[in-house]
């Protein structure tokens, strides 16, 4: 897994949300005193929107999008051809930061995304999908930390010896080294002071795995 230490990565954001709003802004005829007065905000606050100095709030966000009619991702991504974001020349998609793992649609839905982050397009692969989550607790410490953001390719299966998200019936979802084979599965983790949980045979349909973590973003 690499990490990737991430120190200045807020104003890729801000630029590619200030070009969205002012776009939906002048589409729906909306002004800058507009939005101050309906959202009871500071006319430098809407003026650092539209400027791409500040960012808002999910919150404001999700208002916003209610305003213009549209969804919270569409204020957020800049979609050029081929569904990615240019920024400097250099193509990004934005994947979600997911709140919680479920084994549903609804872990997709605009409600489990708590923001998004923007990655190059070379680092992932076109055709599957990708989510960002929160590590949480220190089973996998030194590498893996509290808060730190791992990206993880969405996928039903893993190789043995992969670092995955697994949800189990008795954790909920987990950050984990698999180890498998025909009869077993076990789930390890770095940090020695926690065992492992392993699963045979029937108890195996006990562990689903939800993808496999393909990078590591530490932000400072």
């Amino acid at each position: 897994i690499r990490i990737v230490v991430i120190y200045m990565a807020a104003e890729n954001f801000k630029e590619i949300f200030a070009r969205n709003l002012n776009y939906y802004m002048k589409k729906n005829n909306i002004k800058q005193i507009d939005l101050v007065n309906r959202f009871n905000v500071s006319k430098s606050t809407v003026s650092g929107w539209c400027n791409g100095i500040k960012i808002p709030r999910m919150d404001k966000i999700e208002l916003l999008s209610e305003l213009f009619g549209i969804s919270k991702s569409a204020l957020i991504e800049a979609k050029v051809p081929n569904n990615v974001t240019l920024i400097n020349d250099e193509k990004l998609i934005a994947v979600p930061v997911i709140k919680q793992v479920t084994l549903d649609k609804n872990c997709f839905s605009e409600d489990n995304i708590a923001e998004y982050k923007y990655i190059s397009a070379d680092d992932i692969t076109a055709d599957q999908k990708y989510v960002f989550l929160r590590v949480k607790g220190d089973n996998m410490y030194p590498n893996l930390m509290e808060n730190d953001l791992v990206l993880v390719r969405c996928q039903e299966y893993a190789n043995s010896g992969a670092i995955v998200v697994a949800v189990t019936d008795s954790e909920g979802w987990v950050v984990k080294k698999i180890v498998s084979g025909n009869n077993f599965i076990e789930l390890h983790s770095i940090n020695p002071m926690y065992p492992v949980r392993r699963f045979e045979n029937d108890d195996m349909t006990r562990v689903h795995i939800f993808g496999t973590v393909c990078r590591v973003i530490r932000e400072f």
